[in-house]
């Protein structure tokens, strides 16, 4: 397992400086089970999954407002996108399916700006929204159902002749643990600031970053006691580099290290830290039409438990992706296959469109 880690970590080291990791999932918090729930380390837009979720510095589009908002600092134009996703994930103790719909689009506001504003030192100025809604249905837990509804606002520039580009988001989320028959329900209402920069010092390489907080409020019931509430801090590290191998093929890796603390006014307290490595490589076998990707994550998470029974454990994972996606005008259709080393495997469907 060792060798397993050295092989993947130095295929990473390629683009960017590297770092070793840790991470738990038995009787984990809400939070961390619905965060695991999205293969691809939790990546939205079928690019993303289908190189392991190392998108960071390449994020671009209306994708870009959930990835990294300083991506929409290089857009040019108007944007408006709908899709809608489906998940199936197996494993031998659970299956669990997941719907997606996300609706929103990119605005550049340059194009508003009047002809005597000067555009060469003023930058370019982009924003966007996202209105994103999900199902999750699990089936152990008595058949857990999970919902949530959300939107993200987010803004991007350039800077330094388009060579530099930083951004803003703010995001909002309300999960609901919709399912009666659960020994604990739980609900959350989750606020997420992201501020995110990309370098491209060549037309052939990029390197960018985020850094995310995300808090929130926890409310939850268990069996024969009184509601709990709770509170939650998020903060997540990351950055990545890409680069353009040939004009059909690129090459892409990331790094993130997150920090997560669940605490419940009860007492309870949990603690996440968790570690991901990520890489991946894109072909474009007919240009605007067909593209095929593949990629790898490594995720670890060091998870802390502090009450009546404080105990501590490490949990790691290993997973491939692939994916292709197939353009026709403004339709897209993609499909992504991911596949866990402690045998779970998921498929990813998504069907969108772009005007």
């Amino acid at each position: 397992m060792n060798r397993i880690k050295r092989i993947f970590a130095s295929v990473l080291c390629l683009l960017i400086l590297c770092a070793a990791t840790q991470a738990s999932e038995e009787d984990e918090d809400y939070y961390i089970r619905i965060h695991r729930t999205t293969f691809g380390g939790g990546a939205i837009s079928p690019r993303a999954r289908g190189l392991g979720g190392a998108y960071v510095a390449l994020a671009n589009g209306a994708s870009a407002i959930y990835e990294n908002p300083a991506a929409l600092g290089a857009q040019t134009n108007r944007e408006a996108v709908f899709d809608l996703g489906y998940d199936e994930i197996d494993s031998a103790d659970n299956h669990a399916s997941l719907i997606t719909l996300n609706a929103g689009g990119s605005f550049n506001i340059n194009m508003c700006a009047p002809e005597y504003w000067p555009r060469d030192t003023m930058g370019n100025h982009t924003g966007g929204a996202i209105i994103r809604n999900s199902r999750i249905e699990m089936s152990d837990s008595g058949g857990q159902e999970v919902s949530s509804d959300g939107a993200v606002l987010a803004y991007g520039r350039s800077f330094y002749g388009g060579r530099v580009f930083g951004g803003l988001s703010l995001a909002y989320d309300d999960i609901q643990n919709a399912n009666d028959n659960l020994t604990v329900n739980t609900n959350m209402e989750r606020w997420e600031m992201k501020a995110g920069w990309i370098y491209r010092p060549s037309r052939q390489m990029a390197v960018g970053g985020t850094l995310t907080y995300a808090w929130g409020d926890i409310s939850r019931k268990a069996a024969g006691a009184d509601p709990d509430a709770g509170d939650l801090k998020d903060l997540r590290l990351r950055w990545g580099a890409a680069y353009q191998i040939s004009r059909e093929s690129l090459l892409v890796g990331d790094i993130e290290h997150g920090s997560i603390e669940t605490t419940y006014r009860g007492s309870i307290q949990e603690e996440h830290s968790l570690w991901k490595i990520s890489s991946g490589v894109e072909h474009v076998v007919i240009r605007n039409v067909l593209t095929l990707r593949g990629g790898g994550y490594y995720l670890t998470d060091n998870f802390t438990a502090r009450n009546s029974l404080s105990r501590s454990q490490v949990d790691e994972y290993f997973g491939f992706a692939g994916g292709v996606s197939y353009f026709r005008d403004a339709l897209e259709l993609s499909y992504n296959l991911d596949i866990r080393l402690t045998g779970e495997v998921g498929h990813f469907i998504r069907l969108g469109y772009q005007w």
